[in-house]
């Protein structure tokens, strides 16, 4: 966490580390996803849904989520809860953060909430973490941008002579030459791209065993 909190420049109290070993979700479609359910598998992180029908067992994620749309919604350009509350409010003219500015926004607030007082826990969530986490050896991700990539949305694709396209953006690269001349015979590639930046995606190679960046193509 330490370098993207420096990417961002933020400066916070953020002892938290280690990959997950479990994931707590609720039944929604985006949790469900080939992306999520391929990453997690990966790397050995247990995905755990949560019953059906018993909306109480969200406790457990609920309370940080109102948190945090509290504070989201007092930001310029706030969509507000529903469409009667936001009622002749202009949220996209007044939306004034970029994309990195709201990360950071974002990195700084959930910061906030672990370093403050939780009234079920009687403690700050960071303390209750650093107290458990005491001798422990928490698992790391030790490549950043691979981990990343096992996780991103995933679209499959044939390839042509010119790359791959999706969403009607070409990619392309030198390296894909070897596949384009047997492309007929490898059927549809796994391809991730972040949703965040689509000047790039990521092409899962015919083995199966690492992916090749692949850039947007300006043909």
């Amino acid at each position: 966490m330490r370098p993207w909190l420096e990417r961002l420049d933020v400066e916070a109290v953020w002892p938290m580390i280690g990959k997950s070993l479990e994931l707590y979700v609720d039944n929604a479609a985006e949790f469900k996803s080939e992306a999520l359910r391929r990453g997690c598998d990966q790397h050995s992180i247990k995905l755990r849904y949560r019953s059906l029908g018993q909306p109480h067992f969200g406790g457990i994620i609920e309370r940080l989520i109102g948190t945090m749309m509290q504070l989201v919604h007092e930001l310029p350009g706030t969509t507000f809860s529903n469409t009667a509350e936001r009622g002749a409010y202009d949220s996209d003219g007044q939306a004034a953060l970029t994309l990195r500015e709201l990360q950071r926004w974002l990195a700084l607030a959930t910061a906030c909430y672990h370093g403050q007082v939780h009234e079920g826990l009687g403690r700050t969530p960071a303390g209750v973490w650093t107290e458990k986490a005491a001798g422990a050896r928490p698992v790391t991700v030790t490549n950043e941008t691979a981990f990343l990539v096992d996780l991103l949305p995933v679209a499959r694709r044939t390839m042509s002579r010119s790359g791959f396209v999706i969403d009607h953006v070409q990619y392309y690269s030198d390296a894909l030459k070897p596949w384009i001349a047997r492309r007929e015979r490898l059927g549809r590639f796994v391809l991730r791209r972040d949703p965040r930046d689509i000047s790039r995606i990521w092409a899962l190679d015919p083995d199966g065993t690492a992916y090749v960046q692949v850039p947007h193509s300006d043909n």
